[in-house]
């Protein structure tokens, strides 16, 4: 996943939010995970197709890993890329979560035990005698970092990341806390106005709404559907939507 180790590089983990999904039948599940990873194929072809600016992905069950090739000073970048995908799918009605690390990624075929290795059918594929096991290409602290936020963070389509990072996401962006996640930051992708994310949508082909459309689709989600308390105090003060 990229060539060579490089520090610090930013990553993102997004995720098909699981308790929206449960309000609706199972194929719309699985057709949310499959327009998330279309979303997440324009963005790196057409948005971030070049050097030093391309994207490298993994799947990770109902979620993807997305990773900067460099480390990058900025975090404006990786919070657009994250904001665009989930305008592009709140647009649908469908909602997705996301949080930002930062961190290493290797190759994790050379951390597997040598009894697999002398299994090697194929890449990242071992022989079980008459079954398979394949093994996720990648690991390393890129991976881990948002993963322990994504399952450690309050319910709800909120975007995430640490609240010590939030100082390397620009002016444009709106961030809030929660007293129950001491650390964690929450950001606006609501009401955020930026050129690079007009940019980066427009080039990759994403819908967009405006806030006041985003605002109108999730309250009446939260209004219609059998959510958990946790999941609408999350939409309504992260997020700042009224009920209406």
């Amino acid at each position: 996943m990229g060539a060579g180790i490089v520090s610090d590089r930013w990553s993102l983990f997004m995720a098909v939010d699981g308790h929206s999904a449960c309000c609706g039948p199972e194929s719309e599940v699985l057709l949310s995970v499959d327009l998330l990873m279309q979303a997440i194929f324009r963005m790196g072809r057409y948005g971030c197709p070049e050097h030093p600016r391309q994207l490298f992905v993994l799947q990770c069950g109902d979620g993807f890993l997305i990773a900067s090739e460099l480390h990058e000073q900025s975090l404006e970048r990786c919070a657009c890329i994250a904001v665009a995908l989930i305008r592009h799918m709140a647009a649908q009605g469908r909602w997705i979560r996301g949080a930002i690390s930062e961190g290493q990624l290797v190759d994790q075929q050379d951390a597997e035990p040598p009894e697999m290795r002398a299994s090697l059918v194929e890449d990242h594929t071992y022989s079980l005698h008459m079954g398979l096991i394949n093994a996720s290409p990648v690991t390393g602290t890129a991976l881990i970092r948002p993963l322990i936020i994504d399952r450690t963070a309050p319910p709800g389509p909120i975007l995430w990341l640490r609240q010590s990072r939030t100082s390397r996401l620009g002016p444009s962006f709106t961030v809030r806390s929660v007293e129950t996640e001491p650390g964690l930051a929450a950001i606006d992708w609501i009401h955020l106005n930026s050129p690079l994310l007009d940019k980066l949508s427009g080039d990759a082909g994403l819908q967009q709404s405006t806030a006041e459309e985003l605002e109108r689709k999730l309250d009446a989600f939260c209004t219609a559907s059998p959510l958990p308390e946790a999941w609408i105090t999350s939409v309504r003060s992260l997020l700042r939507i009224p009920a209406h």
